[in-house]
């Protein structure tokens, strides 16, 4: 039950902020879809240096995290999907020059499959680890 409500709480906090920081720009700015320009290889993650490999951990500690919740498998799998999709929403309207580490250089699908990887890694060691 509380993997739920974190996820609710998570996804309230991510929304939220987007509709919240957004007026903060200007009107011309405001719900521009911004997309990123980045490499496999880009330097821009905030706490590891590559910013692939952070997206890659976050999501597969996440679920990790979920299935440790007792939440369902496919939830758990369905949660981080969500909750990554979310981030890059963010991240496509929320520039980084304004908003510091919460904002993002746009929506990237390079970030996206680094998510899907992490969640990967994470089904298929949890899978072998219940077996």
């Amino acid at each position: 039950m509380i993997g739920y409500i974190l996820f609710v709480l998570i996804l309230l906090f991510l929304i939220s902020s987007i509709f919240a920081l957004s007026n903060e720009l200007p009107r011309e700015d405001k719900w521009k879809i911004r997309f990123a320009k980045d490499k496999w290889n880009s330097k821009s993650g905030t706490i590891i240096k590559y910013d692939k490999i952070e997206h890659f951990l976050c999501c597969f500690v996440l679920y990790f995290g979920f299935v440790l919740l007792k939440v369902d498998f496919l939830y758990s799998l369905y949660f981080v999907f969500l909750i990554g999709i979310i981030w890059e929403v963010k991240d496509a309207f929320l520039p980084w020059e304004k908003f510091g580490w919460y904002g993002g250089d746009g929506f990237s699908m390079k970030d996206l499959v680094a998510d899907m990887g992490g969640v990967f890694l994470g089904t298929i060691l949890v899978n072998l680890i219940m077996m």
